[in-house]
């Protein structure tokens, strides 16, 4: 029997704090393709059941357009049956899914299903367990839940001490858009897949989707597959040697090309590293170098002036004073002073900050 674990699907996000409004119109129809695309492969995989563990929408606001797509693609593969579990960003949507023979929702507290009598699967799930779960030892048990691991209990928390040896053989989870894989205890695995398609700079990690199977001998075995139009990079980038502009372009493209990074790809750029105080790098004439080769490119300065402030310590002129009154500062930080020393003398020499 085959069975598709995902999560994190987050369909219609608002996607306003990275895009413009026709990337975030793009990025959104690309969010519900990548979705209908998974429903298709596991159609051509001859998958069973799709669980999908937490937060299949963003928000309590999901276009009409979504849900008739949705109710469309479910009908149209009776033979999959969808697991669906709430998450913390469903609690308040509503959009009657439940209303399709083949979609089938887990409760507050633990639910189960049989996904097969004659391989002795089970699924058992819960978006707010009010009992310790209790399981059969000669089955295999699927187990789903959303949230964060942690040593207590509490909203949106799983505490894994309270999971082991509970005859869990896998327990899928939601909630974290990165992919983990790890041992629950000897028995069982608890896994992540992450989310399907990065909306941003916090979901840089591998994320994708883990297509579960049963061998000879009725153990479940599970193998972990990328997914997603597009990947999202942070890049740190040091620049300390460089002493113009062009010469940083050049190395963050060379950067880039040494990575595989491609066109379709979505890049934050860091750039770090300490530069001397006579240079003066321009991010905005980089971004404006580089935003037309990728889907997405942002560039962050946090790179630090290199000063010599032993050379105005002493130096009578408003450079000299203006060094004296900040380190003299007691409200200030160390580094911040330098970052003030550092704004303030380019401010001085007369260049646009």
């Amino acid at each position: 029997m085959k069975i598709i674990h995902c999560a994190d699907i987050h369909l219609d996000s608002r996607l306003n704090s990275n895009f413009d409004s026709q990337k975030g119109d793009e990025r959104r129809a690309e969010i519900l393709n990548s979705f209908i695309r998974m429903v298709e492969y596991a159609a051509s995989e001859k998958v069973d059941a799709l669980v999908i563990a937490g937060d299949m929408f963003d928000t309590a606001l999901v276009s009409k357009g979504t849900i008739s797509t949705l109710f469309a693609l479910i009908q149209s593969f009776p033979h999959i049956t969808f697991y669906y579990l709430k998450g913390n960003h469903d609690d308040k949507n509503i959009h009657n899914l439940a209303e399709l023979s083949n979609w089938v929702e887990f409760e507050e507290d633990w639910t189960t299903y049989c996904l097969s009598e004659t391989e002795r699967i089970y699924v058992t799930g819960a978006y707010r367990p009010q009992s310790d779960i209790v399981l059969r030892d000669d089955v295999v048990n699927i187990v789903v839940m959303h949230g964060q691991i942690a040593e207590t209990d509490g909203v949106d928390l799983i505490n894994l001490n309270r999971l082991r040896n509970k005859n869990i053989d896998y327990l899928a989870l939601g909630h974290i858009h990165r992919h983990i894989d790890e041992r629950l205890d000897v028995r069982g695995r608890y896994c992540y897949p992450g989310c399907l398609e990065s909306r941003g700079f916090d979901e840089c990690d591998t994320h994708g989707i883990v297509m579960l199977d049963t061998d000879k001998s009725g153990r479940l075995t599970g193998q972990f597959q990328k997914w997603g139009y597009r990947n999202a990079y942070r890049v740190n980038i040091d620049i300390s040697e460089c002493k113009d502009t062009y010469v940083a372009k050049e190395l963050i493209a060379n950067r880039l090309d040494s990575m595989g990074i491609s066109c379709d790809d979505m890049i934050e750029i860091i750039l770090c590293g300490e530069v001397d105080e006579e240079v003066w790098i321009e991010p905005e004439v980089i971004y404006a170098q580089l935003r037309d080769d990728y889907y997405l490119i942002r560039i962050k300065d946090k790179t630090r002036i290199n000063i010599d402030i032993d050379r105005y310590k002493n130096e009578i002129s408003l450079k000299g004073e203006f060094v004296r009154v900040v380190l003299n500062d007691t409200t200030i930080d160390e580094d911040t002073k330098l970052e003030v020393i550092g704004t303030g003398l380019r401010a001085l020499a007369g260049e646009d900050l």
